[in-house]
């Protein structure tokens, strides 16, 4: 799977979950952490992705986004 395969995995994976962490996204889709936030980095720029920190911190879509 190439770097936009797995980035448009990785949103349509969020938009059906919600929310996640890099943790998991990066053992679900078999890459680093690293790459993950490359990613979420890169689809960020299109589409509506939040992020919080903490101990219950982690990726979301934006509430007001509904996919089609």
């Amino acid at each position: 799977m190439g770097p936009s395969e797995r980035r448009q995995a990785i949103w349509e994976y969020l938009c059906s979950a919600r929310f996640d962490t890099t943790k998991h996204l990066a053992d679900r889709f078999g890459v680093c952490e690293r790459t993950i936030r490359s990613d979420l980095l890169a689809l960020a720029c299109t589409y509506p992705i939040e992020t919080s920190f903490g101990p219950y911190g982690g990726i979301r879509v934006s509430n007001w986004y509904h996919p089609k």
